[in-house]
């Protein structure tokens, strides 16, 4: 589990750290208008366990081009990203856009 420094809006691991990371996902744009052409947002144990949750989430419906980890979640995109995401970020699955979580544990 980790502990959120309000300060520095990045998470910072106590005792028990779980191990997950934010992970931020570009993908192939959309041929319709969707939240989805900015990038997903997802908290995984590693990289192919991102690129799992997204492919079980989306299926064939997405193109993933670039998996990068976040370091420091003030460099989500602040006006589109930030307040359209779900409030913790911390549990794995899909944390951007809002209403994509569906995998736990």
């Amino acid at each position: 589990m980790e502990i959120m420094d309000m300060r520095r809006k990045t998470p910072r691991p106590d005792k028990k750290d779980s191990g997950m990371k934010p992970y931020w996902i570009s993908i192939s744009p959309l041929h319709s208008p969707s939240p989805l052409n900015l990038g997903i947002g997802v908290t995984a144990l590693s990289e192919d366990d991102a690129r799992t949750i997204v492919s079980a989430l989306f299926g064939d419906e997405i193109v993933m081009l670039q998996v990068e980890p976040i370091q420091d979640m003030t460099t989500v995109d602040q006006k589109h990203v930030a307040p359209n995401m779900e409030p913790n970020w911390l549990l794995r699955g899909v944390w951007y856009p809002a209403g994509y979580r569906q995998i736990s544990s």
